[in-house]
């Protein structure tokens, strides 16, 4: 990738305020990023574990897909790949309702517990 690129990728992070939960009926999960100017976007869906799609509130197949598919968007791969089953562990498995927003804030700061620093 280019230096704009690049630049262009760490502003889109920088803009970016959570990522939202939904269910649509009974069984669909929807993630969504919503950006500073109030955009929403749908998060693409790592598939990995869960050929059904993501999930949370449990540890499991699509916990881990959500966890690996947010993780992905927010820090990039290779920390993705290195972290995600803690993260669904430590932060997918805890939320409880559709609505929930995980800040993009928070992504940083768990990290910074890990001891790893991310932008």
């Amino acid at each position: 990738m280019d230096e704009v690129g690049t630049a262009e990728n760490r502003m889109a992070k920088q803009r970016l305020v959570a990522y939202v939960l939904w269910r649509r009926g009974r069984e669909e999960v929807v993630a969504e990023k919503l950006d500073a100017d109030g955009n929403w976007e749908p998060l693409k869906h790592i598939v990995r574990h869960s050929p059904v799609g993501p999930d949370w509130g449990y540890e499991g197949s699509g916990p881990a897909d959500l966890a690996l598919s947010i993780l992905t968007d927010a820090v990039g791969a290779e920390l993705a790949d290195a972290f995600y089953t803690d993260f669904m562990a430590d932060v997918i498995a805890h939320l409880r309702a559709a609505g929930d927003a995980i800040p993009r804030d928070e992504i940083v700061a768990w990290f910074k517990w890990r001891g790893v620093e991310v932008s």
